[in-house]
C-alpha cells in the first residue's frame, strides 16, 4: 500500500506522537531582552541531547511563529507570551501532543507549566524600599499591559503598597515615547520640593524614562531618582538602580520541566513557580540632602 501511493512515513511526526522529538522551540517577544532566558534553555537542552529552535514574535506575529514551530514538528515549546498572548494556538498545540511551558509571563489561568519572576511581591518590595530610604513621592511608569499578567501584577502591587503607605498612587500608563516626557513633567510639577523617584516596569520603559529625563534636562538623581526592571550589564557601569529578574534560571527551570514532560506518558497537573528577583540600588536612587 505504501509503495502504491508513494507514501513515506515521517519520523519526526512519529516522534511527536510518541513524545520523542529531540527539537524544542522557544518563542519570545524579542531576542535581545530575553537573551539570558534563551541561554538557560539552550544550556540545559543541549546537555540533554535536544536541539533548540528560537523565534521572536511581535504581538502581531505570535500566532504565525507558533504555527511555524509546529510545522517544524517540535516536540515541546517554551513560550514567553506577548501582550496579546495567543492561548488558543497553545491549546491546539497541546491537543496535537506538543508539550508547553510558559516562561516569564504567566497566563491568567494556570493551565500550563509556568516559571516566572516574583512580580507582585518584588514590586511591593521595591516600592517599600524607596519609601523607606526617604523618597516622599513615587511614580510607576508602565506600558499598556493588556493581557500581560506580569505587568498587571507589578501595577497592582505598586497600587496596593502606595495605598497602604501613602493613601494615593501615581501610576501612569505610557503608550508612546512622548508620554515619558509628559508624565515626568506632570509628576515633577505636581510634587515640587519633594524627594521623587520613578519606577519603570520593564526595560523598554526604563530606557524611555532615562532618555526623556535627559531630553528635558531633568537631572538624575538630584531632581528625580530612577529605577527600572532591566538585566542589562550596562546598568552596573552607568550607575542605574535596577531590579534584576532571574531570566537565566527561569529559562533553565522551564527547559528542565519541558524535558521531563517529554519523557512522561501522561500530563500531570501544571506547575506554577515564582523565582526571586533582586534589587540593586546604585547612584540613580541616591538621596541628595
Amino acid at each position: 500500500m505504501q509503495r502504491l501511493y508513494n507514501y513515506r512515513s515521517s519520523t519526526a511526526a512519529r516522534n511527536i506522537k510518541f513524545n520523542k522529538s529531540r527539537l524544542v522551540g522557544v518563542v519570545v517577544p524579542e531576542i535581545p531582552a530575553y537573551a539570558e532566558m534563551i541561554a538557560g534553555v539552550c544550556e540545559y537542552c543541549t546537555n540533554k541531547g535536544y536541539q533548540v529552535l528560537v523565534s521572536a514574535s511581535a504581538d502581531s506575529t505570535e500566532k504565525k511563529r507558533l504555527s511555524e514551530m509546529l510545522e517544524r514538528e517540535v516536540g515541546g515549546l517554551i513560550v514567553c507570551l506577548t501582550d496579546g498572548g495567543d492561548l488558543a494556538s497553545l491549546e491546539k498545540a497541546t491537543e496535537a501532543g506538543v508539550k508547553i511551558v510558559l516562561a516569564d509571563r504567566p497566563a491568567s489561568e494556570h493551565v500550563f507549566d509556568t516559571f516566572c519572576a516574583d512580580n507582585y511581591s518584588m514590586m511591593r518590595k521595591v516600592t517599600s524600599t524607596l519609601l523607606g530610604v526617604g523618597f516622599e513621592e513615587l511614580a510607576l511608569l508602565t506600558p499598556r499591559f493588556g493581557t500581560n499578567n506580569a505587568l498587571f501584577a507589578k501595577y497592582t502591587a505598586f497600587s496596593d503598597e502606595m495605598k497602604e503607605k501613602c493613601e494615593h498612587i501615581n501610576a501612569y500608563v505610557t503608550l508612546k515615547e512622548d508620554d515619558y516626557k509628559r508624565r515626568l513633567v506632570e509628576f515633577v510639577l505636581e510634587n515640587r520640593d519633594k524627594r521623587l523617584a520613578v519606577i519603570a516596569s520593564d526595560s523598554r520603559t526604563f530606557f524611555g524614562v532615562i532618555k526623556a529625563a535627559k531630553s528635558i534636562n531633568l537631572r538624575i538623581p538630584s531632581e528625580i531618582a530612577v529605577i527600572g526592571y532591566d538585566n542589562s550589564p550596562w546598568n552596573e557601569y552607568s550607575g542605574y538602580s535596577a531590579v534584576i529578574e532571574p531570566l537565566y534560571d527561569i529559562g533553565k527551570k522551564a527547559a528542565e520541566t519541558l524535558v521531563t514532560r517529554l519523557a512522561e506518558p501522561f500530563t500531570p497537573d501544571p506547575l506554577y513557580t515564582e523565582l526571586d528577583s533582586n534589587i540593586v540600588l546604585r547612584a540613580s536612587t541616591e538621596l541628595n540632602d
